[in-house]
């Protein structure tokens, strides 16, 4: 595909919002790879210049894919975070790595650890069958964000469609209305 040049304006806005939103599925692996992953240092250093900061929200503006954002989460988990962008697709993969994340900053960890290394010896010693607890956690790791199939419900033509995580974020209830 040939760079084309654009003029000014909002035909200028439209290119760069459309052309974040085609890459933002790749985005952060792009980001990995053109930083060696220091980007993750630099995200975790501009977070913890904001320790300081008086109460109140925050705004991550061109949050992208929102990671900077959700560590902002983690450093003030009472303060009101705002992540904002004009890529559509950008905000897409942000609003899925919010719903992935859990509701207790540093519960995620460990609640991976023990759903992928001690349910599955508990179902082998309780079940006696690990591999099929093996596959449990394997199969909701590739499940549907929880804003993806609410998403997806709402297109099949449910109405009234909604979504709460409880177990600390663990767990997420739909309902909908056929």
């Amino acid at each position: 595909m040939k760079f084309q040049p654009f003029s000014e304006g909002s035909d200028k806005a439209r290119f760069v919002s459309d052309m974040f939103s085609r890459i933002a599925g790749r985005y952060d692996l792009m980001n990995g790879l053109m930083t060696f992953g220091m980007h993750h240092a630099w995200r975790r250093v501009a977070a913890r210049q904001t320790i300081a900061a008086p109460e109140g929200p925050a705004l991550d503006l061109a949050t992208g894919t929102g990671d900077l954002a959700l560590e902002l989460r983690q450093i003030h988990p009472r303060r009101v975070i705002v992540g904002a962008d004009f890529a559509f697709g950008m905000l897409r993969i942000a609003r899925e790595k919010l719903d992935r994340a859990a509701t207790f900053p540093g519960f995620t960890p460990l609640f991976r650890f023990y759903f992928h290394r001690v349910v599955p010896r508990v179902g082998q010693l309780v079940g006696g069958d690990r591999e099929a607890y093996t596959y449990l956690p394997q199969s909701v790791d590739r499940f549907l964000a929880p804003a993806e199939l609410s998403r997806l419900m709402g297109t099949v033509g449910l109405r009234g469609v909604t979504c709460r995580r409880v177990g600390m974020g663990t767990v997420t209830i739909h309902t909908g209305i056929a």
